[in-house]
């Protein structure tokens, strides 16, 4: 007779039940964990996104009132009695040799596609959105900007420089006050009033591409938003 017990069928069946419980459990666990882990990524990645894009629509914000100031001061140039602006006449030209800037912020952005985060976030239409906004809203923003920076360096600049006289320190309200004839005859041709009407249509049109970019950021905002409720 052999001094080890054989076990039963049933002994055995038991045994089999409570390594596949055991198995079952682990992979639960390990599944549970990497849940929260995918979790833990997918909100950190969106905060970030969140706080990228609270600093756009901020910048946004501000280049849309700096349009309406150039916009202001281009227009008053046109006017043939500048004498209501004369003193502040070096801020007026100032704005015929300016274009407006945008520094978007991608940290979020670029961490998600650099790492691959972008498989953490569950909801694919939300991802959608995020990828959209950065690849297509702030792409036709940067063009737009590029346009207008392309104006005034090809067109604005060059004509300044070869018509207007050379005013010591930018004062030209100074030179104004002294009856410049130069700097007269170069504030009333035509040729500049029709670069300064053109450098307003380009900064009208920069500027609701500004507005529409504003519009996308606050609206992804609110779209994760709603998502994390």
């Amino acid at each position: 007779m052999s001094r080890y017990n054989r076990k039963t069928p049933k002994q055995y069946a038991i045994e089999l039940i409570i390594l596949v419980f055991g198995i079952t459990v682990s992979f639960l666990l390990n599944e549970w964990r990497e849940n929260i882990q995918h979790r833990r990524i997918e909100q950190q990645t969106l905060l970030t996104i969140q706080e990228n894009l609270a600093a756009d629509t901020l910048m946004l914000s501000q280049q849309d009132l700096v349009f309406d100031m150039f916009i202001g001061r281009l227009e008053k140039l046109l006017d043939e009695d500048k004498s209501s602006y004369a003193d502040s006449l070096d801020f007026y030209l100032d704005a015929s040799i300016s274009y407006g800037a945008f520094f978007e912020t991608t940290i979020g952005y670029n961490e998600m596609t650099q790492t691959g985060n972008s498989q953490h976030i569950r909801d694919r239409k939300l991802l959608q959105s995020i990828i959209r906004y950065y690849t297509k809203s702030l792409v036709f923003l940067k063009e737009w900007t590029k346009i207008d920076e392309q104006f005034v360096l090809n067109r604005s600049i060059p004509h300044f420089e070869s018509t207007f006289p050379h005013a010591p320190l930018y004062k030209y309200g100074e030179l104004y006050a002294k009856k410049s004839t130069r700097l007269q005859r170069a504030l009333n041709q035509d040729e500049f009033k029709n670069i300064v009407r053109d450098n307003i249509l380009f900064k009208k049109s920069s500027q609701q591409v500004f507005k529409f970019s504003k519009k996308n950021a606050i609206d992804l905002m609110k779209e994760i938003e709603a998502y994390q409720e």
